[in-house]
């Protein structure tokens, strides 16, 4: 790979590889190819890539094609590709849909300036529509979720009162017959009333995130009700709406892996409140726990 990358001499020193285009084909019947991202070879045969995060410019082009789908595939074909050894390119046109130009020469003076001006240059599928832009989407984490509404509940209820209602460490229960203990993660807790519930954050990029946000604390829940037969329990979700920046067919599909958890719960008779906003959860999980 030594022949690949030098730096010329003199006081003006560039750094000289070789680069190639990042094609997408949306239509394999026309074979029509469309720059998505730009890559390049450092000096040890790393393979750096710059590649398109948003390609809703393709409704331009293709009617019928599914973007979202093609822009889960290329993010995961990046998270490849980036930072991988040369010889492993032939390994990622397993790809279906995508493929590399010829390889040609290029210099300047970084590989990021390279990059750059590589992808603006061969990429204008990546640069935003001059129409209304779409608002971008951001993450709510569950434990970012429960410090606004543990926040929340203490301005409702509160600092005096809420602390009887808010435990930060997780709740050690003993096993009947099996002489064991385990932790479960039920931050809202009621003593005097024989509540405990949770709080959990369903504001995810997929439904496969939310899937696994849920997973934990279905997962308490459902061991609590084995273990706890007085408890009253209770599960709060926060869910993305259509203002969150997401399409509509991963908001649908996100509603339908909560709905189907939540389902499953309410038949064994725990509570279960979805909502979209923050204020609302913080409102339906105060007043819940205090009841």
């Amino acid at each position: 790979m030594s022949n690949l990358f030098k730096k010329e001499s003199g006081d003006n020193q560039l750094i000289r590889g070789k680069w190639t285009q990042i094609q997408l084909t949306p239509n394999i019947v026309t074979g029509e190819k469309i720059n998505i991202g730009v890559a390049m070879l450092d000096e040890n045969g790393i393979v750096h890539a710059r590649v398109a995060q948003n390609l809703d410019r393709l409704h331009c082009f293709y009617d019928n094609v599914d973007v979202e789908d093609f822009q889960n595939k290329i993010s995961v074909f990046q998270t490849f590709m980036d930072g991988a050894h040369v010889e492993l390119l032939d390994e990622l046109q397993m790809f279906e849909n995508v493929s590399f130009a010829e390889m040609k020469p290029t210099k300047g003076n970084s590989y990021e300036e390279v990059l750059d001006r590589l992808f603006n240059q061969m990429v204008p599928v990546a640069k935003p529509q001059t129409k209304e832009r779409k608002k971008k989407f951001e993450t709510i984490r569950t434990s970012e979720l429960r410090a606004k509404v543990f926040s929340g509940i203490k301005k409702n209820l509160g600092a005096e009162r809420s602390k009887q209602y808010i435990y930060g460490n997780k709740w050690e229960i003993n096993i009947p017959n099996e002489n064991a203990t385990v932790l479960l993660d039920l931050p809202l807790r009621n003593q005097a009333s024989n509540r405990a519930g949770t709080i959990v954050s369903g504001w995810y990029s997929s439904d496969e995130k939310v899937k696994v946000s849920l997973y934990e604390a279905v997962l308490d829940i459902r061991t609590a009700k084995d273990y706890l037969y007085d408890e009253k329990l209770g599960l709060f979700i926060l869910r993305p709406d259509e203002e969150s920046g997401l399409s509509q067919k991963t908001i649908r599909k996100i509603d339908s892996a909560i709905d189907q958890q939540a389902e499953l719960l309410v038949r064994k008779n725990v509570d279960v409140e979805i909502q979209t906003q923050t204020n609302a959860l913080i409102d339906a999980a105060g007043n819940w726990i205090a009841a």
